[in-house]
């Protein structure tokens, strides 16, 4: 998956069961991926709190990377 931006959801944050965002990146194995190449987002689907940043930060990933690209191919 090299060069594909990712963004974990961390769903129900609302409950005392919640997951850390470090808990998963180790479940996950992400902490061996280069900074900024991942991001987890806490969200709750009920309220949709977190939602927007979720979406706002992918589509910043995505045009930086766009924008690395065009500079590496010129």
């Amino acid at each position: 998956m090299k060069n594909v931006p990712l963004i974990v959801l961390a769903n129900k944050q609302d409950t005392d069961e919640a997951l850390s965002a470090e808990y998963i990146a180790e479940k996950l194995d992400l902490l061996a991926w280069p900074d900024g190449s991942y991001y987890i987002i806490p969200c709750c689907a009920i309220t949709g709190d977190g939602l927007t940043e979720a979406f706002t930060t992918l589509a910043q990933m995505i045009r930086t990377q766009k924008k690395s690209r065009r500079l590496n191919t010129a």
